[in-house]
């Protein structure tokens, strides 16, 4: 978890991370005034209540007309969520507004700048708790509201992204990035690797470039060696080499798997149910094909599927097979797919 925390705040040190973050992701009408151009990272280090630094969230701001819009980029890498996460955010914004205020030399009558308060949210457990600071406080009969504080945070919860989303947002690294962290099929697994080797080659930040390189490798070797594979790539296309490789290899290995398991059933369980289990071996094998040809490498969630169907499952997904435009049309009464993202459940 440290080395992942490490690479998202090394992405997020680069202004090009930041405007497409900003840019794609932030449905607030004032970003499509600033000047990109103009994107400055600031100090972010700053001494909360209980004397901690706060070093690792990101601070920057880019002119907006004649003054400054700050950004306080907090990358929330807990598990679960924290019920006061709008509280906490409040604080540091404060803590922002001080150093502003003692680095910039502000004078009575000086105006404090817009901040946006971002929280970027990678946990699995859907945020349902308050994103305003003003929720979180008791109501009590005869109090005015407008004495309390109140600050909304902008939370983007990456794992609940849509993929159709993701799709729409183009050349946008950003974009890229979640997409390949949230999929889970192999083929989509390949084209995100080569879309980030594209936009990276028109990227003039060296920096930059194995920045990105260095967390996709972590992102990539914590799925293979959960499969006991080292993952010893260095470079996006030496990544995607072996991911087309390995995945080829699994594709056939569940292939084989499945004519050994029948055949071994078969002879088992008598000539009769080994003939049965026979043409439904086969069945799966035309089925695998066919849908290789169609649709490309299958996802471990499809294959597994296919391998543990019945013989009707596998007549239904053949049937299907001749009028589908897509995997998730084959398969859709059978749960492997979301509805909302179009990739494995």
């Amino acid at each position: 978890m440290v080395r992942y925390d490490e690479g998202y705040k090394q992405l997020f040190s680069h202004p090009r991370i930041v405007k497409d973050l900003l840019r794609g992701f932030v449905d607030v009408p004032v970003v499509a005034a600033v000047d990109f151009e103009t994107l400055e990272r600031r100090s972010g280090s700053y001494v909360t209540d209980d004397w901690r630094r706060r070093e690792g969230d990101m601070v920057w701001r880019v002119r907006l007309g004649d003054a400054w819009l700050w950004i306080y980029i907090l990358l929330e890498f807990q598990s679960k969520v924290d019920p006061f996460m709008a509280l906490r955010m409040m604080v540091y914004v404060g803590l922002l507004y001080q150093d502003i205020v003692k680095t910039e030399k502000l004078k009575k009558g000086s105006m404090l700048p817009p901040v946006l308060p971002v929280v970027l949210y990678h946990g699995k457990e859907r945020w349902n708790v308050a994103r305003d600071v003003s929720v979180l406080i008791r109501e009590v009969p005869g109090w005015r509201r407008r004495y309390s504080p109140s600050m909304e945070i902008l939370l983007l919860e990456e794992k609940r992204v849509d993929e159709r989303v993701l799709l729409e947002k183009g050349q946008n690294l950003v974009a890229a990035l979640f997409a390949l962290e949230n999929s889970r099929c192999p083929g989509r697994i390949l084209e995100l690797v080569e879309a980030l080797r594209e936009l990276l080659a028109l990227e003039g930040s060296l920096e930059l470039r194995r920045a990105v390189t260095e967390w996709v490798k972590w992102i990539l070797s914590d799925s293979m060696e959960s499969k006991g594979i080292e993952f010893q790539a260095e470079s996006l296309k030496e990544m995607r080499s072996m991911l087309a490789e390995r995945f080829e290899e699994w594709s056939r290995e569940w292939k084989a798997k499945g004519i050994k398991k029948g055949v071994k059933k078969g002879v088992k369980k008598g000539v009769k149910k080994g003939v049965k289990k026979g043409v439904r071996v086969g069945q799966r094998a035309v089925l695998l094909d066919l849908l290789e040809t169609k649709f490309g490498r299958l996802p471990m969630e499809v294959l597994e599927r296919v391998e543990g169907g019945k013989r009707a499952d596998l007549q239904r997904w053949l049937r299907r097979l001749l009028e589908a435009r897509s995997l998730e049309e084959v398969f859709e009464e059978e749960g492997i797919f979301s509805r909302t993202s179009g990739e494995p459940a």
